[in-house]
């Protein structure tokens, strides 16, 4: 009995001492960004621009961890892919791409546009899929809580497109509440 009113004392002033240390803690959970097609079209080779209007939807894959959008300490790109989609008889790759990026924007809210995702250069390496370069500090909140935005990809043809292809960006964000 002795013994443990020695160690009582001791046992609450560590406990004190640790949870006064304590501090809150950021949670960051890896979500899903979603994706955008553009579709490009019989074109020459030098430069593709292609538009895509898009609303973010990103409070619905919040709930999913129960948190509300207006919780977010950051939301912001962690990764993403670019694939070519072509069903058609001579399907083409990344060879004739020298480089691919993603941009995103959104007028409705007077947000700018923002590189978001590249490959510059793309390799010739005969791939449909290719993990792109991402600009994690760029703030996807107001971009989120603006709901409407506006896409933009853009790059260079080194050959002919003689017919349509889609190109996906795919993302994965990070989001800290």
């Amino acid at each position: 009995m002795k013994t443990i009113t020695k160690f009582l004392p001791l046992f609450l002033i560590t406990g004190l001492l640790f949870v006064g240390g304590c501090k809150l803690v950021n949670i960051s959970k890896d979500i899903n960004g979603g994706s955008v097609t553009f579709t490009l079209t019989t074109q020459s080779k030098g430069t593709y621009d292609e538009m895509a209007d898009v609303t973010i939807d990103i409070k619905e894959e919040l709930k999913k961890y129960s948190v509300d959008i207006s919780k977010l300490k950051k939301l912001y790109i962690k990764s993403a892919k670019f694939t070519i989609i072509d069903l058609s008889a001579s399907p083409v790759n990344f060879n004739i791409v020298d480089n691919a990026i993603l941009e995103i924007g959104s007028t409705s809210a007077a947000l700018p546009m923002k590189k978001l995702a590249w490959k510059d250069p793309v390799p010739h390496s005969g791939a449909s899929s290719i993990d792109a370069d991402v600009d994690g500090t760029v703030d996807l909140i107001p971009y989120a809580n603006a709901g409407a935005v506006q896409y933009h990809v853009h790059g260079t043809l080194n050959t002919d497109l003689d017919h349509e292809i889609d190109l996906k960006s795919e993302f994965t964000c990070v989001v800290e509440f």
